[in-house]
């Protein structure tokens, strides 16, 4: 389980890199998530996973990886102040609105949210 745990925030951080990647004046934040991902490695490494697999972490999802209805995801990346309320918690996703090319999550409150 430690193994898993150790390859999925290698992963989680990853992705957070490539979000920070795309965005301005976000230097020391980008440093600040760089490090963690050095930690993970290293304890990654520590915890027995092997380099092939954290290389594998490290890549973009595949074509077949892409989101669908009914996938379980965590929620990162909202700005806005209503948005950075919603950062890191679960949800399900019930369905995509073309129009703005946002899928439709389910966190188990009241209403669906289209992020």
């Amino acid at each position: 389980e430690a193994h898993m745990a150790a390859v999925d925030l290698v992963r989680k951080i990853v992705m957070d890199i490539r979000v920070l990647n795309g965005k301005e004046d976000v230097e020391e934040e980008m440093q600040a998530t760089k490090l963690k991902l050095a930690q993970a490695l290293k304890a990654a490494t520590a915890a027995g996973v092997p380099a092939a697999e954290l290389i594998a972490a490290s890549n973009p999802p595949a074509e077949e990886e892409a989101l669908q209805i009914g996938d379980v995801v965590e929620i990162f990346g909202l700005e806005s102040e209503s948005g950075k309320a919603m950062n890191g918690k679960q949800g399900k996703i019930v369905g995509f609105i073309e129009e703005k090319g946002r899928f439709q999550i389910a966190t188990g409150e009241a209403s669906n949210h289209a992020l």
